[in-house]
């Protein structure tokens, strides 16, 4: 299974509805379900041939023996093939179903980080902003130097604090 730190956090690639992935998920569970149960059928396919009486010769003559314990058996590899069959069906629900979790946890982090990154840059955008205000008065000197300083270390405090953010969700 993919992680998101393969996906890469942040970028640019187009996002499609889940419902996209939740097909694609659907359709490769359902063609692995299809091919695994005809390789067991195929596998467990009872020849026409064990049906056969048993022909032969007893005192002389041509005799014709069918048992019943052959058909007992067949019937019990049957009932035990179809066991197996619905165990096999069942293990590839629980892995479907596994994988469907995983899908949707994933895409709710990448919404997630995706929403918090626009939400960083739009706040980030408006303290650049207010920095160049502050930079604009301090060189028509219409600010105290004491002020301008002030204002560039709280941008450059917002600068560590928005890089800690980015580098903290790393998942």
């Amino acid at each position: 299974m993919m992680t998101l730190h393969h996906i890469g956090i942040g970028q640019n690639a187009k996002l499609y509805p889940l419902e996209n992935y939740e097909t694609s998920l659907r359709h490769y569970h359902t063609s692995r379900v299809r091919v695994l149960c005809s390789e067991f059928t195929a596998r467990t396919k009872t020849k026409w041939w064990y049906y056969l009486p048993n022909i032969g010769f007893q005192f002389g003559l041509p005799s014709v023996n069918a048992g019943t314990n052959q058909l007992v058996s067949i019937d019990q590899t049957r009932q035990q093939n179809r066991v197996k069959l619905a165990s096999i069906m069942s293990q590839r629900l629980l892995d479907y179903q596994t994988d469907l979790h995983q899908l949707r946890s994933m895409y709710t982090v990448v919404q997630i980080s995706r929403d918090a990154d626009t939400e960083q840059e739009t706040s980030w955008a408006t303290i650049q902003k207010l920095f160049e205000i502050k930079q604009e008065a301090n060189r028509k000197k219409e600010i105290s130097p004491e002020e301008f300083y002030t204002a560039l270390l709280s941008y450059q405090r917002e600068f560590s604090a928005s890089q800690a953010r980015h580098n903290a969700f790393v998942l």
